[in-house]
Parts: structure tokens; C-alpha cells; sequence
């Protein structure tokens, strides 16, 4: 995330260090005995740094000395009910800052997160979402926090399927955003006709577009729950006894399509 904010021209952001993959630093939840074994970053999906075949450009900033789970708590501390919070992955910062602020979530206006699947089979097992498989003692701790949150999951991402056409489209309605976008899918896409695919889910994008107009979404409230071990690890599944999450079961597949679009042409 911190090197997309660099190549889409937002130095400003403030970017802290969290839980990453092997190889690098790593603190918290995912040092846990009890949760998945490490596993190697998926380079053959999305490039060795995450942009396909195109080299990281080198940073112009450097980062805060808060640990991820510092800022987060932080943050929502100083803007009370203001901040919707859209993890894009593995929920391991957000359940350390739970674990560090008792306050965390009730600060926070809401969750939206990209990650698991309601009736659709799984992406990197038959059962489970990648975000929720890596992280999925994470992932319990916030479901069981009282946030108002909502799930946008393969349910979802995968009914909006993105072919080269549509990068090509991106190009040219936004040379520099939306050509980088195109230059990085050709790597994404030759791993989806690999599992079959003729195009890619549109994922995280959906996850910004689900909380900025939640009425192209239509949701099933439900109590949450994810496995924590064995096979099926990292499954999301309907339970009783906890707070209810709203689920994203269907959507407004051309106007959230749109939406994106008519956003990169700003």
C-alpha cells in the first residue's frame, strides 16, 4: 500500500510500518502459535512487489515511527465516529489495534474490508478468501469487537470481472493513473487464465466504492464467524452470538463499474 500511494503521486500520505510478509518485520498477530503457518508473499499473482513485471520507484518520504496499530488508534482517537476504516488485507493491524486500544472500535464510524466469501467458493482454498486465510485469528477478534462493519467479498468482487479491454479503457481515460493500472494488470491477468479466469475480480477498488455508496450494495445482516484451524481455515461463515456484520451479497455490477471509471477521469 505504501508504494501505491507513492507511484499514484500521494507523498503526503502518512504510511506507518505493520505486519508484512516473510522476509521482512513482522510483529503481533501474526507471530501467533495458534494462527497459519507463514507463507511466502504471492509473487506469482501479483509481481515480486506487487506491480506485475514494473520496478518499485524509490521513496521519496520516510515512515512514522508509530507502528500501524499506533496510528490506527491514534487517529480514530482524534476524529471520534469520523473515520471508516477499508482494509485491503489480512486484519492484523486492526485486531492489534483493538488489542491495543480498548476504545479502537467504538472511535472508528465504521469497517468496510475487502476479504471472505458467504456462498462462493474460495480463492486460494476451496473454502477461503486469501485475506482471510492469512490472517484468520486477525480477522476473529474484529468480527467480535462491536464495530459496525461490512464485509465486501468474493460474493461480490468476482461478479465484476475486468478483461484487458477495460485497462486498455483506464489508459485512456487517465494516462498516468489509469496507464499504470494497465501496464500492472497484463502480469495480473495471465495468472487469472491460469485458474481458469478470462479476466480478474475487481477487489480492493470495490472496497472504497462499497463505502462511498453502499446503495449500489444490497447486504444480509448475520452474525459473522471464520474458522481458525484445519482445513477449511480461514472460511467465513453465518453464526449466532455475536455482532451482526453486513455482508455484501449482490451489487449494481455496471454502476459500480461506472463509479470507478468516472472517478479516474477526475
Amino acid at each position: 500500500m505504501r508504494q501505491c500511494h507513492r507511484v499514484a503521486g500521494h507523498p503526503q500520505c502518512t504510511l506507518p510500518f505493520g505486519a508484512v510478509g516473510v522476509g521482512h518485520s513482522c510483529s503481533g498477530r501474526c507471530k501467533r502459535a495458534e494462527g497459519p503457518p507463514p507463507f511466502e508473499p504471492s509473487a506469482h499473482v501479483h509481481g515480486p512487489e506487487g506491480f506485475g513485471d514494473l520496478k518499485v520507484p524509490a521513496p521519496k518520504g520516510k515512515a512514522v515511527a508509530e507502528t500501524a496499530a499506533e496510528f490506527l488508534c491514534r487517529v480514530a482517537r482524534e476524529n471520534p465516529g469520523q473515520i471508516v476504516l477499508c482494509p485491503v488485507g489480512p486484519m492484523t493491524n486492526v485486531a492489534e489495534a483493538i488489542d491495543l486500544d480498548p476504545d479502537f472500535a467504538k472511535n472508528l464510524k465504521s469497517i468496510v474490508f475487502m476479504g471472505g466469501t458467504l456462498d462462493r467458493q474460495g480463492n486460494v482454498t476451496p473454502f477461503a478468501e486469501a485475506n482471510t486465510w492469512h490472517d484468520p485469528h486477525a480477522l476473529d477478534v474484529v468480527l467480535q469487537s462491536g464495530a459496525n462493519i461490512t464485509m465486501v467479498g468474493l460474493d461480490v468482487t468476482m461478479k465484476l470481472i475486468l478483461m484487458a479491454e477495460d485497462f486498455t479503457k483506464m489508459a485512456e481515460i487517465n494516462s498516468v493513473h489509469g496507464g499504470f493500472l494497465r501496464d500492472i494488470s497484463h502480469f495480473y491477468l495471465k495468472f487469472y487464465k491460469t485458474v481458469g479466469e478470462a479476466g480478474c475480480g475487481f477487489h480492493d477498488p470495490m472496497t472504497i466504492i462499497a463505502a462511498l455508496h453502499p446503495e449500489l450494495f444490497k447486504t444480509e445482516s448475520t452474525p459473522l464467524g471464520v474458522v481458525l484451524d484445519g482445513e477449511e481455515i480461514g472460511r467465513t461463515y453465518r453464526t449466532e452470538g455475536r455482532p451482526a456484520v453486513n455482508v455484501c451479497v449482490d451489487l449494481d455490477v455496471e454502476r459500480v463499474k461506472a463509479e470507478f471509471m468516472e472517478a479516474l477521469a477526475r
